[in-house]
C-alpha cells in the first residue's frame, strides 16, 4: 500500500518498515507463523510492511507473496482464508475476528473480517488479498472510527496495489 492509500479512511501515516523476508507473523490470529513458512519458502517473492499512524495504539501490517501461478496464489489465498476463519469462534470476553465480507475490484478480489476486542468493540480488522499470482493478509490494529465499513476501503486499496 501507498500513504495515500490510508487517508480516504481515516489514517494518517508517520512511518512504514518494509521488510522483504516473508518472516513478519501473518496476523493476530495465526500466532507466530510467517508468509515464508505458510509457502514453504516456494513463492517467488515476498514483502512485508508495517505501517504506523499518527491515530494512538493503531498500526497495519501487510504480509504479500508471489506465487507461480494464478492457481498456487488462489491456493495460498484460500489458506489464509481458513487460518482468519479459524479466530471468528472465540469465548466469551475475547477478541475475534467478525463476518466475512468479499470485495472485488478490477485489480482481483479481497475478503475482510471486522476484528472486535474482549468488549466486542470494534478493534481494526483483517484482509485477505490476492491479484493475479499475487496474495496476502493486511491486518489493521485498532480503527480509525467505530464503523467497521473501514476495512473494505483499506481492503480495496491493498488488492488494487498488489496487482499494480
Amino acid at each position: 500500500m501507498q500513504s495515500e492509500d490510508f487517508f480516504q479512511q481515516g489514517l494518517a501515516p508517520v512511518r512504514a518498515t518494509v521488510d522483504l523476508t516473508g518472516k513478519q507473523a501473518l496476523s493476530a490470529c495465526s500466532g507466530e507463523e510467517t508468509m515464508r513458512e505458510l509457502t514453504k519458502g516456494k513463492a517467488a517473492a515476498y514483502a512485508d510492511v508495517t505501517w504506523a499512524f499518527d491515530t494512538k495504539d493503531t498500526s497495519l501490517t501487510e504480509s504479500v507473496a508471489e506465487g507461480s501461478t494464478d492457481a498456487s496464489a488462489a491456493s495460498y489465498e484460500k489458506r489464509l482464508d481458513k487460518l482468519v476463519r479459524g479466530c471468528q469462534v472465540e469465548p466469551h470476553g475475547h477478541w475475534h475476528y467478525g463476518k466475512r465480507h468479499t470485495i472485488t475490484v478490477k485489480a482481483g478480489e479481497g475478503i475482510w473480517y471486522p476484528a472486535f476486542n474482549g468488549d466486542g468493540k470494534v478493534a481494526g480488522g483483517v484482509a485477505v488479498i490476492r491479484g493475479g499470482h499475487r496474495f496476502g493478509i493486511v491486518e489493521l490494529t485498532g480503527q480509525p472510527s467505530d464503523d467497521p465499513g473501514y476495512m473494505e476501503g483499506i481492503t480495496a486499496g491493498a488488492v488494487n496495489r498488489l496487482a499494480g
